[in-house]
Parts: structure tokens; C-alpha cells; sequence
């Protein structure tokens, strides 16, 4: 396709487990020697409007990706309890017992204010556990700090490929660098602000996912046998710990922040029937099986359109009231960072304010619930701070 004149824009197609993964950076080289020549030297172009010839030089100004796409970039792996690119090797993420999997669970408190009554509890969160005021949040290191790291890091664009069993022994202790990528080789690289933009679609439709199909209480919630036995064993929640039926086979009881059978028939129904204005959406209906009670091939508008538009006409009058005014928070805080016009003042209470929205919702969902989505979701403020609003990023 791509050499057709129709698709000439297509360079490359990079398909899904047979993706070049760290080695991408030899795909980018052309790339990195087109944005030196337009940095260094310029090129010539032409001056439509004043009908002359004129050098024009450019720079670029940051990447927007998923995260499994931040990793081939950037050379941070984004996956493991050293996932964040911001906060980097300052992290409290562990590793769930029966579940198998990181958790972000109880690494926010450290972002509060230094009195928050929050900090001092030791039964809402982890057992027995207070954070001391001393405890801050992680400090974010400049792009020239960061350069320093990565320096003496190999590359893969220099005839080696990326072997992932030649790691150095600080590797996932200290720091997640797999590599030296290829844009540091640009000259101001190291003095941008941001260099790699978090895609708020990605972690959006992530959380909704992730926030729906456990209140739904479907079979990807995140509420299931596994997650309560490591609630049992770190947490302090009687009434949700599991017990022994028949067969030695563990039970759980319902939670406060699952809705009823009767209820997601209703939610199902409605669903099915809901219209949006001409491009607004697309067809949600599509994706409900009123039947079954199931949900499935939703696409990242629809997460962005339920999260921000939906999800707090769903749940009204459903769930209890200190359960709904912390994922309508949620709600109201995608629903301002996707904003056009946004402003400081705004963003710099916002980013206050959804840290304690985190931390209400670790009060209610299991630790399997928050995955390295969560967690970025407090990163995003500090984004629209220096790149604004996200559609023009």
C-alpha cells in the first residue's frame, strides 16, 4: 500500500506481537536526520503569501503515544512497579500475592498535604499504616538530569538490537532504562519540559474500564476471589473478606460498590435506548447484550463520552452516597482536563483535589483496581500545566 501515490503518507505499519518493541528506534533514524537538518540548517521554502524564498527551521516539541508506545520511545519500560515515567524510581507499587499483579494501591497519600487527616490513618488503608509528614512526593528530575542517566545507556540503531537479557544489576531497583533513545541525539532534546506527552484517551478509557466493569460486576472486574484474599491480607475490611463454602471453594460477599442484578438490567435497557446527537457518538447500544447483561467492544470515545457524560446518570440514586461522590469527582476531573480553554488556577486546584479523589476511592475498591492507570492519573495536571490543553497537544 504504501507505494501507491494514494497511501504515500504510510511508511511503515508495525503489527501487533511482531512489533519491533525497543528496536523501533532503527525505524527512526531517517526521521532524527530530517528534524537535525531542520534544527541546524534549515531548509529553503516558499513564501506564499509574500512570493519569496525564505529558511525555515523547526524543532519538535513533544510525542504523544499509548503507553506500551511510551516505552518503544522513550526507553522506560511501562510495565512492573517502576511503570511511571514521572515518578521513576521513587515508588511505593508492590506485587499482589494471589493476584499475580503490580499494585498502585496506597502510593498516593505521599502527594497530600503534609497535615490531611488522610496520612494519619491506619484502618482506611493499608493496616496499621500512617504516612510520616517527612514522606513527600517523588521529585521529577529536569530533561538534563534525566540525560545524565541515560548517556552511558547502548543504543539500538548503532548495528546491536536490543537484548533484554543484558541488563545492568540496578535494573528495575533503581531505574527501568532499557535504553539510550534515539531522540536524545537531538540537540535540545534534554531542554524540553515535556518530551513525552501521557495520552489522556489511553488512560481514560483504561479507567472507565477498568471503574465499569467493576460496579457492573462483569466477568473483567477487578473485584473478584483474588483481589479479596489480598484484601484480606493487607487491608482491614471484614466485610468484604472471603470465607469457605462448599468444596473448600472461596466466597465472596457483594460489595457496597457493586449494583444488583436488577439493576445493571436496568442500566442495560437504558443503554440500549439512549440517543446522542448527530457525531457526538457512536452507537453504544451496539455494544450492550440486554439478555445477557454483558458489555463489550467498547472503543476509546465511547470510554471518553460514558466517563465524562454518562457514568453520572448511571449511577445516580444507585449507589450509596460516599461511594458516587468520589467516581463522579473522577468524572468531573476528565470531563475539565479535556476542556479547550483551561486555566491555572483551575489545574493547580485540580491536581490538589484528585490526588484526595484517589485516595477516597482506595478506601472503597479492592487492590487490584489500581493498576499504573490510576496512578497517572494524578500526572496529568502537571502535563496540562506546561503543554496545555490536550487537544492541542
Amino acid at each position: 500500500m504504501c507505494m501507491k501515490d494514494s497511501f504515500v503518507k504510510l511508511c511503515l505499519v508495525i503489527p501487533g506481537r511482531k512489533n519491533p518493541s525497543k528496536n523501533l528506534d532503527v525505524f527512526l533514524t531517517p526521521l532524527i536526520d530530517e528534524l537535525k537538518e531542520l534544527y541546524e540548517e534549515g531548509i529553503e521554502v516558499y513564501d506564499a503569501y509574500r512570493k519569496e524564498n525564505f529558511t525555515m527551521k523547526a524543532i519538535l516539541l513533544w510525542i504523544v503515544s499509548d503507553f506500551p508506545a511510551y516505552a518503544m520511545l522513550s526507553g522506560w519500560r511501562t510495565y512492573g512497579h517502576l511503570a511511571c515515567p514521572h515518578c521513576m524510581g521513587d515508588t511505593e507499587a508492590f506485587q499482589l500475592h494471589a493476584g499475580r499483579k503490580t499494585s498502585w494501591f496506597d502510593c498516593h497519600r505521599r502527594f497530600l498535604p503534609r497535615s490531611h487527616p488522610f496520612r494519619r490513618d491506619k484502618n482506611g488503608f493499608r493496616t496499621n499504616k500512617s504516612i510520616p509528614t517527612s514522606f513527600g512526593p517523588p521529585v521529577e528530575l529536569d530533561g538534563w538530569k534525566i540525560y545524565e542517566k541515560v548517556c552511558d545507556l547502548p543504543s539500538v540503531y548503532e548495528g546491536v538490537t536490543y537484548d533484554p537479557k543484558k541488563k545492568r544489576p540496578e535494573f528495575g531497583k533503581s531505574h527501568d532504562w532499557v535504553k539510550r533513545s534515539i531522540f536524545w541525539e537531538l540537540e535540545y532534546w534534554p531542554m524540553l519540559l515535556i518530551r513525552h506527552n501521557l495520552d489522556v484517551m489511553h488512560i481514560e478509557k483504561n479507567v472507565f474500564e477498568n471503574l465499569f466493569q467493576t460496579i457492573m460486576d462483569t466477568k473483567k472486574t477487578k473485584d473478584n476471589i483474588k483481589a479479596r484474599l489480598d484484601l484480606k491480607e493487607i487491608c482491614n475490611g471484614p466485610s468484604l473478606h472471603t470465607w469457605e463454602g462448599d468444596n473448600n471453594k472461596h466466597k465472596k460477599p457483594k460489595a457496597s460498590y457493586t449494583l444488583t442484578k436488577d439493576q445493571v438490567n436496568e442500566v442495560c435497557k437504558w443503554l440500549k435506548t439512549v440517543k446522542f446527537p448527530d457525531g457526538y457518538a457512536s452507537n453504544i447500544g451496539s455494544c450492550v447484550n440486554v439478555k445477557q447483561c454483558t458489555f463489550y467492544s467498547f472503543k476509546s470515545h465511547d470510554g471518553h463520552v460514558f466517563m465524562q457524560r454518562l457514568l453520572p446518570i448511571i449511577l445516580s440514586g444507585m449507589l450509596p452516597k460516599q461511594i458516587f461522590e468520589p467516581i463522579i469527582e473522577l468524572c468531573t476531573f476528565f470531563r475539565v482536563i479535556c476542556s479547550k480553554v483551561l486555566h491555572v488556577e483551575d489545574l493547580e486546584k485540580l491536581g490538589k483535589s484528585i490526588v484526595v479523589t484517589i485516595c477516597k476511592l482506595e478506601k472503597i475498591f479492592p487492590l487490584g483496581f489500581f493498576d499504573s492507570m490510576e496512578h497517572l492519573v494524578i500526572h496529568l495536571t502537571s502535563e496540562a500545566l506546561l503543554g496545555g490543553p490536550v487537544q492541542f497537544r
